[in-house]
């Protein structure tokens, strides 16, 4: 009994485990924060975007770009959402 038991919980979360994986659907998102990119301005953008949204936002590919003075714009892919 105890085997059908276990057995019966390990499909239940298996099958939930694989409905909750997948492909998540990116978009981009741009936000200005201040400073400039410097040389690692696409890592400063990364972990802005971890800061400010988490990490179920899942950002990747940042890229920055000096916007106005003491300004940078940065772009990142996150989840969709």
């Amino acid at each position: 009994m105890k085997l059908v038991a276990i057995l019966s919980l390990f499909l239940v979360a298996l099958t939930l485990f694989n409905h909750t994986q997948g492909d998540p659907t990116w978009c981009p998102k741009s936000l200005t924060f201040p400073g400039s990119c410097g040389e690692d301005g696409d890592y400063q953008c990364f972990l802005d975007f971890l800061a400010k949204f988490g990490a179920s936002a899942m950002p990747k590919d940042c890229t920055c770009k000096n916007n106005q003075p003491n300004s940078r714009l940065c772009t990142c892919l996150v989840v969709c959402g």
